[in-house]
């Protein structure tokens, strides 16, 4: 797998996941139906943002926007000419650490070749 400390290397091989790791972030942090060319596209994640929640609150708040975009991304991605590394096959939510109001989520970005990307997030 790969993570977030092998991405900054930048080289061309980590480069090719970056298309996907965007997508997973705009749908993530875009407002659900903001987008009229894919109006499933987008979560209610930051209503989140501002409010009082525990770790175990926030962390069943954010799998569940999670596994919205997973199902919105593996809909959205049927029949287009994407490659094995820019297709998702999973996403999953492996932690949630809040620190002084900062929350910290690590996404594990799975694509259809199978490499796993860790990624963080912070909100």
């Amino acid at each position: 797998g790969l993570s977030f400390d092998d991405l900054l290397v930048g080289n061309s091989e980590t480069k090719r996941y970056f298309s996907l790791i965007q997508k997973v972030l705009v749908n993530l942090l875009s407002d659900k139906g903001s987008n009229r060319f894919s109006p499933s596209m987008g979560t209610g994640l930051f209503r989140l943002l501002g409010s009082n929640f525990t770790e175990q609150q926030l962390a069943q708040e954010l799998t569940q926007a999670v596994s919205d975009v997973e199902s919105s991304m593996l809909i959205d991605q049927i029949g287009t000419n994407l490659s094995r590394t820019e297709k998702l096959a999973s996403l999953q939510v492996t932690s949630v650490t809040i620190v002084e109001d900062v929350a910290t989520v690590i996404l594990k970005i799975k694509n259809v070749a199978g490499t796993v990307i860790e990624y963080p997030i912070t909100l």
